[in-house]
Parts: C-alpha cells; structure tokens; sequence
C-alpha cells in the first residue's frame, strides 16, 4: 500500500517541478541564430530582386530608348519599395547603391534619341549649340556606358556583401 501513494507523488512531482506551470522557455533549436536571420533576410532581397529584373527585362525587342528607360524607372521604384530593413547595414548600403546606379542608367537611357530623326534634330543641335563635332553622340553614349559601368560595379558589390552572409544566388 505504501508503493501507490509514493508512485502518485513522483508523478504529480515530476509534472508540477520542472516548469511550476509554466512553459518551457524557448531553446536555441527554436530561435534561428542571428547569422541565420542575416542569411535569410538577404536572400529575401536577392530573389525579390530577381523578380523584379524579370519584369523589367519583359521589354519588346526593338524598344525605345524611353521605353526601355520606362521600364528601368518601374524596376527602380520597385527596389527603392523593397523592404530590407531586416538585412544588415552593410547590405542595406550596397542595395541603396545599387538602385542609386539603376536610377543613373534611366535618366542616361532617357537623353538617348528615340528614333533616326530625333536623332538627326538633337545632333544638329548639340552641334550648334554645344558645338559637339559628332552631335552629341559621344556624350551620351559615354553617359550610358559610365551608368552601365557603376551598375557593374555596385552589383558585383552586391553579391560580394551578400556571399559574406551565405546568400549568394
């Protein structure tokens, strides 16, 4: 008889004792460590980014100049929209870059003439005006390949960064 009153208070002993009522407190296991977090918060980032190139790559053959600058003004918005405030500072700077470049290649693509009279009409007067011999072509393309050239850069930057925290796509 003894045995069933020692067997009863074990038991209720062993469920009351360790937690008195109160849930297990949380474990390491549970919560992600903070480079985890970092990891998937860039990765977030990097695939949306992806999205958001596709569609801005939809463009038809053959667009114009400010269609496609059109275009690259809607990516921009979108990365300007995207949220990354739960990436680390260094990420969130190399992105803020890296849309800044997008931003210069629009308005680069937006001065670009859009068809051969255009062109014919902003040559000739970039030539008087501004008395540029080849009508302001190398101007323009020289904005176009420095804007390209700093989006190189600053996504070459991005994947640097991001391979830093093992989110590299």
């Amino acid at each position: 008889m003894r045995f069933v009153p020692i067997l009863v208070a074990a038991t209720l002993g062993g469920v009351s004792a360790p937690g008195c009522g109160r849930p297990p407190a949380p474990t390491a296991a549970q919560e992600p460590p903070q480079a985890e977090k970092d990891r998937q918060a860039v990765r977030r980032v990097l695939l949306a980014d992806r999205e958001l190139a596709w569609k801005r790559d939809a463009i038809p053959p053959g667009a114009t100049p400010s269609q496609v600058a059109w275009a690259v003004g809607r990516y921009c918005d979108d990365l300007e929209r995207l949220d990354t405030s739960d990436c680390p500072a260094d990420v969130r700077v190399a992105y803020r870059h890296h849309a800044g470049a997008w931003r210069e290649a629009e308005a680069a693509i937006r001065q670009l003439p859009e068809d051969f009279l255009d062109g014919l009409l902003k040559g000739a007067a970039n030539s008087v005006l501004r008395g540029e011999p080849d009508g302001g072509l190398g101007r323009l393309e020289g904005g176009v390949r420095r804007s390209l050239e700093r989006f190189r850069d600053t996504r070459i930057e991005v994947e640097k960064v991001a391979a830093r925290y093992g989110a590299a796509l």
